[in-house]
């Protein structure tokens, strides 16, 4: 695989993601409120982990490291 090749893989993961949380964070109700600020970084920050391991592993796949049988297979 070529630099290039898995840069690409990378970039169209992270995009894939930025998207997924964008939508999650436009979907939040809209408060003027310190409170309302602080759970919006929260929920931010709680996100952090779970982007990072299911970015890793869409790049794994994605890269022809993994690859995973069929959830109904024997």
């Amino acid at each position: 695989m070529k630099r290039s090749e898995y840069v690409k893989i990378v970039n169209d993961v992270m995009e894939a993601e930025s998207t997924r949380i964008s939508k999650q964070i436009a979907e939040l109700p809209a408060k003027d409120d310190s409170k309302a600020l602080a759970h919006l970084l929260a929920n931010i920050a709680l996100e952090i982990p779970g982007c990072a391991a299911r970015s890793a592993g869409a790049i794994i796949e994605k890269a022809g490291l993994i690859q995973f049988d069929p959830e109904d297979a024997e």
